[in-house]
């Protein structure tokens, strides 16, 4: 029984655990923009990796009408750290048109990811788009540098001619 409870144990560090996601998702208030269908949502983590989070099942009378907010649970599933990206995907073709979600997990605090150009979500060819991917925007940093001033500090030429290297450490750690 210990062998096999080690064998588990080192499996879950190579392999890495699974966690609990939490998906929150805010229906427009528009009319018709509720669904009774079946979506797919899959996340992207900070490093590129990609993770299937399943099926945001609508199919219940009180779930995903106009002006609602829903809470979605999935559990265990492979953690991709720090959440860049969501998207989700229609499988049916009942259309559902939302104003963003929040999604959160033990490894990335909760982030809102909006959708900006109403994109009605649809698997039919004829009403909206089959996938709709939201994602962070993207962070540019600018370092600007000063060299002291000749003489300072004792010096008859300050700087340097090898490369500065700088680290910009963010929210969370993730840089």
């Amino acid at each position: 029984m210990k062998v096999l409870f080690l064998a588990l144990s080192l499996a879950t560090l190579a392999f890495g655990a699974n966690i609990d996601y939490l998906v929150v998702v805010q229906t427009s208030a528009s009319k018709d923009a509720g669904t009774n269908g079946h979506f797919l949502i899959k996340a992207t983590g900070h490093s590129g990796e990609e993770v299937d989070l399943g099926v945001l099942d609508n199919t219940s009378e009180d779930v995903a009408q106009a002006g609602s907010t829903d809470s979605y649970p999935l559990k265990e599933i492979a953690d991709v750290g720090v959440i860049v990206c969501v998207e989700i995907t229609a499988k049916s073709g009942d259309a559902w048109l939302i104003d963003g979600l929040d999604i959160s997990s033990p490894s990335s605090p909760k982030y809102t990811f909006v959708n900006a150009d109403h994109i009605l979500l649809s698997s039919g060819w004829f009403e909206g788009q089959s996938s709709l991917k939201m994602c962070r925007p993207k962070v540019q940093y600018v370092v600007t540098t000063k060299t002291a001033p000749k003489y300072a500090y004792g010096h008859s030429a300050p700087g340097t001619n090898d490369k500065v290297h700088a680290t910009v450490i963010g929210k969370n750690g993730v840089s």
